[in-house]
């Protein structure tokens, strides 16, 4: 949540499952959610996205009254 990253473990039975899990990590990272989505509240989450994915994705005008909520 400090904008640090975290390497996330990717185990599986073969090569096709491990690259398959690898797969949906780097989606979730390419929409902006951490990799691992254990251990978020909501408040949680919701600070991370305002600080570190709406701020290069959503206008000034739109992001001060999320902050304001």
């Amino acid at each position: 949540m400090n904008g640090t990253f975290k390497r996330a473990p990717v185990y599986g039975s073969s090569a096709e499952e491990v690259n398959a899990k690898l797969t949906e990590i780097k989606a979730r990272s390419n929409r902006g959610l951490p990799a691992e989505a254990t251990g978020w509240t909501v408040k949680a989450y919701a600070v991370y996205w305002l600080d570190q994915v709406a701020t290069s994705k959503v206008r000034p005008s739109t992001l001060a009254p999320y902050r304001a909520w």
